[in-house]
């Protein structure tokens, strides 16, 4: 699951499955993660987050250091790229059409992925068993008969919308850093300018000081 509240699975109270068993109910794509330190059981029952397992890595490929930051090198070189492709290639006419092609698309998609949370959010709230299950997962105290509500089909399918449209904000974003000369790095050094010098990774790029644009 994903996005700020919705960012923790809501909480089923279900005993302990064996493999064998988790297959014969049909859960056997349900990542099972325990309670964490300190919670106390309810009765014979256990607190689990169920998410779905949703990514996968090929057979005989080993993993990056850094998933997202090899996904993103790899997507915004395929994008700089683009500049020489035909003007079949729709990368290609946004990074050489008239600038508002791709700035109205920026702004488009943004306002996809907000429709797309408000459609997970509908899906979370559609019932008041839902709403208590999800409260849950947020810390909150809840009735404990409320942790035995699974949440509908359509409120994963609307996670993954959302997910859809947020990579697509983020692959016309970085068209726009890539028509205008912002690479990757300098990118980098200004979300690490969003951390403190306790919360940015050990040896993350900076930016020079007469280049820190501060907010207001």
């Amino acid at each position: 699951m994903t996005g700020g509240a919705l960012r923790r699975a809501p909480l089923f109270a279900l005993p302990v499955l064996s493999p064998s068993l988790a297959r014969a109910l049909g859960l056997q794509d349900l990542q099972v993660v325990r309670p964490s330190q300190g919670e106390e059981p309810h009765d014979h029952l256990e607190r689990y987050h169920l998410m779905p397992i949703k990514t996968y890595l090929p057979e005989n490929e080993q993993p990056p250091a850094s998933p997202i930051g090899a996904t993103l090198e790899a997507l915004a070189a395929t994008i700089a790229a683009r500049r020489d492709a035909d003007e079949g290639s729709y990368t290609h006419r946004l990074l050489t059409d008239s600038p508002d092609t791709v700035l109205k698309k920026v702004m488009e998609e943004a306002g996809e992925v907000a429709l797309a949370a408000k459609d997970v959010e509908s899906w979370s709230c559609s019932s008041l068993a839902a709403a208590l299950a999800f409260e849950c997962g947020r810390g909150n105290d809840v009735e404990e008969e409320s942790l035995a509500v699974e949440l509908p089909a359509e409120y994963h399918e609307a996670v993954d919308h959302l997910r859809y449209e947020a990579a697509d904000v983020v692959y016309h974003l970085l068209v726009v850093l890539e028509r205008y000369g912002i690479d990757l790095d300098e990118f980098a050094a200004e979300l690490n300018n969003r951390m403190t010098d306790a919360e940015r990774p050990e040896g993350a790029v900076r930016l020079y000081e007469n280049h820190v644009k501060r907010g207001k």
